[in-house]
């Protein structure tokens, strides 16, 4: 997977020490401790609000930047992670290898075994691309959704491809450049996810 610019977001929601992880909100030595077991760096500016939130940025040194943002949600822990690549000069394909770290980095902040939500994903068949919808968009736009369930957490991914930019020429636009997404959410279970599941997505 090339791209010129690739920007990486990463969101973390969730109370760890309800998953049997360390302490929620993550210290910084926590998060350090992870970002350094996947060659990462912490910056050393962290954004906190109140006890219950806060915002740290690292750096994976493929991608430009993660944001890792803590927090519960209802009392409940839930951990999401979103990260974003722009500027690809071919259409993406997906390969679970791609993600590896990504997933990586949440099951170690969500206090699951190493390899744990891999596996469970990775064993599952990849789904159909479904086409989005979005009129007057650029064809070629698409998705794939998946869940699992494990003893300790119930998790979604979604891998979405877009459009980064286009050539409008009516009726029809050409794609210069292509932009990636893979969302993943962690909830304690399949019936926490049912309650919170809308906020959080």
């Amino acid at each position: 997977m090339k791209s010129t610019r690739p920007v990486a977001l990463l969101l973390v929601l969730g109370a760890l020490s309800a998953c049997g992880g360390p302490e929620f909100p993550p210290t910084e030595e926590t998060v350090q401790a992870a970002a350094e077991e996947l060659g990462w760096t912490l910056d050393p500016e962290v954004q906190r609000e109140g006890e219950e939130r806060v915002t740290y940025t690292l750096e994976t040194g493929k991608q430009d930047k993660v944001w890792a943002m803590c927090a519960l949600a209802d009392g409940e822990p839930v951990l999401r992670e979103n990260c974003l690549i722009t500027f690809l000069p071919e259409k993406p394909r997906f390969a679970w290898e791609d993600w590896r770290e990504t997933v990586t980095l949440a099951e170690s902040l969500y206090g699951l075994e190493r390899g744990t939500l891999y596996q469970a994903m990775t064993r599952q068949p990849t789904p159909e691309a479904v086409p989005v919808e979005d009129p007057g968009a650029p064809e070629g736009q698409e998705a794939m959704d998946w869940e699992v369930d494990l003893p300790s957490a119930y998790g979604r991914v979604r891998w979405l491809i877009g459009t980064g930019s286009a050539e409008q020429a009516f009726p029809e636009s050409t794609v210069r450049n292509w932009a990636l997404s893979f969302s993943l959410t962690l909830y304690p279970s399949r019936e926490v996810f049912a309650h919170a599941g809308a906020a959080w997505g």
